[in-house]
């Protein structure tokens, strides 16, 4: 989510996040599925995910949990809960639908599509990046966020 009106940069504020820059800028695939690469099973992405995510040029860091479906077709479904921690925590929490896909290559791409619940004057954002399985990690950048935007999430529940 951006702000309608984008205040100055904030720091980052966890070392995770910019792990993940990092990680981001040196996926030789930019961490996109195109349609260049083929897509991949994406059941094994089936479950919640945790961690955060920093967007220098709208509100600064938030918390996000990341509930998804994937399908045998690379087709990502799910659920993006967000709360924003610096330096705007007056900004209330939020939920939208999102949809994507996954690449063989281990490449992620989310978008978003529906809000469910929207805090007033954010906006939508997707995200970009790669999915490890050792360890069961999620990993890239938050593009409506420009240059120093990043995420991170770690796998806490999968499917029984």
């Amino acid at each position: 989510m951006l702000r309608s009106r984008s205040p100055a940069f904030t720091t980052l504020g966890a070392l995770a996040l910019a792990c993940a820059a990092l990680l981001a800028a040196c996926a030789s695939s930019g961490g996109r599925v195109s349609p260049g690469g083929s897509p991949g099973d994406a059941r094994w992405l089936t479950g919640t995910w945790v961690g955060g995510y920093h967007c220098p040029f709208g509100y600064g860091d938030a918390r996000l949990t990341l509930t998804l479906t994937g399908r045998r077709t690379g087709r990502l479904e799910g659920l993006f809960a967000f709360a924003v921690t610096e330096p705007f925590t007056q900004i209330q929490p939020g939920s939208f639908r999102v949809e994507g896909g996954y690449g063989a290559n281990g490449a992620i791409r989310l978008t978003g599509t529906r809000w469910v619940e929207w805090p007033t004057g954010l906006k939508m954002v997707g995200l970009d990046g790669r999915a490890d399985r050792a360890p069961d990690s999620l990993s890239g950048t938050v593009p409506e966020c420009g240059e120093g935007a990043a995420f991170f999430l770690e796998r806490v529940a999968a499917p029984e």
